[in-house]
């Protein structure tokens, strides 16, 4: 058995199901019937701890309804397999998927849970006599059993990342397939990234690369990059985030730059001074809208008063 401690007050996550799925979301619940942008995502889209996640507030910014179809600690597998989060996908108006992580799938050297991908299953026997002085009946996690093997041997370690990262591009060509025309990719990493090692609860998706993602660049209609700095942990907790930038790119061509501050707590990008923060991750990915035609202009204007304080308890167009 798991559980959070959520403090002495938990959040809500309105919990809701939609269609055929088996998978629980967070809410509430929208209209299907009305138009919609899906986001399709790990953590970070679902929002775990946050009172407001950018889904939310980037329906407050553009006034299109947002689905949020995001799992926590999710990895490709999960939403390959769900037939009705790629349906719902293609009936969107644009669909905003989040670049995961590639050790939260199933591969050649070992099996992770259907739903739950971040759970480690069993190693395949190539794994096994790789790393033979491993008891792999350790670890319940992916992140965990990964970090083990890079602090092991790291040369060992370059053929599990070789191993990974073609396997994570196939699916997601496979996946950006079957989510309709218009596709956004948005990828949150911190800006001293290491992609040569699994990242920690900080450092964005797991051993993915800009080529990697360049590699995909034909096949979405944009993609956003959003850039954060932790500052030192002091007192027990994250001080915040600093030198937040972003850059947003069209496929064929490029714009973008670096705005805004952004503070923070919950894993260095988390819960935010609802008051003062104009994050970049929104307004880059409301600019990645106007790029594929979704909103006028007039509509990603960042003001503030209330379109950036509603309460997610009461967001607009709930239903």
């Amino acid at each position: 058995m798991t559980y959070d401690i959520l403090g002495p007050t938990a959040l809500d996550y309105f919990p809701c199901h939609y269609g055929a799925s088996k998978l629980v979301f967070r809410g509430p619940r929208r209209d299907l019937e009305a138009p919609y942008v899906a986001f399709i995502g790990g953590t970070q889209t679902f929002g775990k701890f946050i009172e407001q996640p950018f889904p939310l507030k980037v329906e407050h910014l553009t006034g299109v309804p947002s689905v949020n179809f995001g799992q926590v600690n999710a990895g490709l597998d999960v939403f390959v397999k769900d037939a009705f989060v790629q349906e719902a996908a293609r009936a969107a108006r644009v669909t905003v998927l989040e670049v995961l992580g590639a050790a939260n799938l199933s591969n050649r050297l070992y099996t992770v849970h259907p739903r739950r991908n971040d759970r480690f299953l069993r190693a395949s026997t190539e794994l096994q006599k790789l790393y033979p002085e491993i008891d792999f009946s350790q670890f319940n996690f992916t992140q965990h059993m990964l970090l083990h093997l890079y602090l092991r041997d790291e040369g060992r370690f370059a053929t599990v990342r070789r191993s990974l990262q073609p396997v994570w591009t196939r699916r997601m060509r496979q996946l950006i397939g079957r989510l309709g025309a218009q596709v956004v990719l948005i990828r949150v990493a911190a800006t001293d990234l290491d992609t040569q090692r699994p990242a920690g609860a900080s450092g964005g998706p797991a051993l993915i690369t800009d080529a990697m993602l360049e590699r995909l660049s034909g096949t979405v209609s944009a993609i956003v990059n959003v850039r954060y700095q932790c500052e030192k942990k002091r007192a027990g907790r994250w001080h915040g985030v600093r030198n937040v930038g972003s850059r947003c790119r069209k496929s064929g061509g490029a714009t973008g730059g670096t705005y805004y501050r952004r503070t923070g707590t919950s894993a260095c990008i988390g819960q935010a001074d609802e008051k003062r923060m104009r994050p970049a991750m929104m307004w880059r990915a409301s600019l990645a809208f106007k790029a594929v035609n979704v909103v006028p202009v007039q509509s990603l204007l960042i003001r503030s008063g209330t379109a950036s304080n509603r309460s997610a308890t009461r967001p607009k167009s709930a239903t």
